[in-house]
């Protein structure tokens, strides 16, 4: 089988703490040799650093960023942020967005901390991770005045990121396929009651489409209501090539060779 790649995974959450070899040799025996780890602030950026370092049996990318849960706290730490970003091997900026549903941080500074993080992906030409929970249309008209303003030769022009966890929403699609940004599918996908975005995925260009887990959340069936992890990511694309009516080995190479372009990555070691 082909190498499978989850572009989102929460490896440091507390929930890993046991097992966190155990669940990356899980991984390597489902074919899952590619992971893309974001942070949510200054102190899981370290910690995502450190993993990468310490865990060499799979091929682990580092992800930073200041997530909308901790919009007020990252203003505090955020010139602290980007000098460790700029000082180690980071290759996007994510996860950063809006969440309207949770609330943890307030409108207007989860609005300064997400234009924040944008003039700092495009200053250091990352590609961005994007979480919007019930914030499209703030999302979209901030996303659509930072790319007016990127430079002309910037790389993030026809390479800008991806809305992780995408949900089916009508006009993330339509912006996303209009400017050139990947959909995150995951765990949801196989749940019994997703058929509405079964149909919508359907008819997504499959060079579009990267497969993730956001682990340790969102499992999918058959581990709904249980720790997601990365080694589940193979239900996702099982699921993704039945709805494409496309062979699964096609699958998981469109979507790999999707992800290394994101990070600017030709192949890896």
């Amino acid at each position: 089988m082909n190498p499978l790649f989850d572009t989102h995974c929460h490896l440091y959450d507390r929930q890993f703490e046991p097992d966190l070899d155990a669940v990356l040799e899980c991984a390597l025996q489902n074919s899952v040799e590619h992971l893309l780890i974001p942070s949510e602030n200054l102190a899981t950026s370290l910690q995502v650093i450190n993993l990468c370092a310490v865990h060499k049996n799979v091929t682990l990318f580092a992800a930073g960023g200041i997530h909308p849960h901790y919009a007020e706290q990252g203003k505090k730490e955020f010139a602290e942020f980007k000098t460790f970003f700029k000082n180690h091997d980071f290759v996007a900026v994510g996860e950063i967005g809006l969440d309207y549903y949770r609330m943890l941080s307030d409108k207007k500074s989860q609005v300064e901390m997400f234009r924040a993080c944008l003039d700092f992906a495009a200053e250091v030409e990352k590609p961005l991770l994007l979480h919007n929970r019930e914030a499209t249309e703030d999302m979209l008209s901030i996303l659509q005045e930072w790319l007016r303003q990127l430079p002309g030769g910037s790389p993030l022009k026809k390479n800008p990121g991806v809305f992780h966890s995408y949900n089916g929403d009508p006009l993330i699609l339509d912006f996303a396929l209009s400017h050139h940004f990947y959909l995150g599918i995951g765990g949801m996908i196989t749940f019994k009651n997703a058929n509405s975005l079964r149909e919508i995925v359907k008819n997504i260009p499959v060079d579009r489409l990267l497969l993730e887990t956001d682990s340790p959340s969102l499992s999918p069936h058959p581990y709904r209501g249980k720790r997601n992890e990365p080694a589940h990511v193979r239900f996702v694309a099982e699921e993704l090539s039945q709805i494409v009516e496309m062979p699964l080995e096609e699958i998981i190479e469109k979507t790999t060779r999707n992800a290394l372009h994101l990070l600017g990555k030709s192949t890896v070691k």
